[in-house]
């Protein structure tokens, strides 16, 4: 799914102020979708996920925190140590 955002507008002041609600400029997303090709390899995971812990061992971004992340996704296959 991709999401639409509103693209700010920057002011005389440099302050970035949201584009007017009568008219406001609908982007076409940034990129955070679900068609990015992942299987990230393992260092990459846990930098964007060094908070999550589905292990529930309360040690986040641990490997099998990737490998039940990676599962639950369905790239089991692509799992590299």
């Amino acid at each position: 799914m991709k999401k639409q955002w509103i693209i700010p507008m920057i002011s005389i002041n440099r302050e970035i102020t949201p584009a007017p609600s009568d008219d406001p400029v609908i982007g076409e997303g940034s990129g955070q979708s679900t068609t990015d090709d992942v299987p990230w390899d393992y260092e990459t995971w846990s930098v964007l996920y060094d908070e999550l812990d589905l292990d529930g061992d309360n040690e986040p971004a641990t490997w099998d925190d990737y490998v039940i992340w990676m599962t639950e996704h369905g790239w089991e296959e692509d799992i590299r140590p």
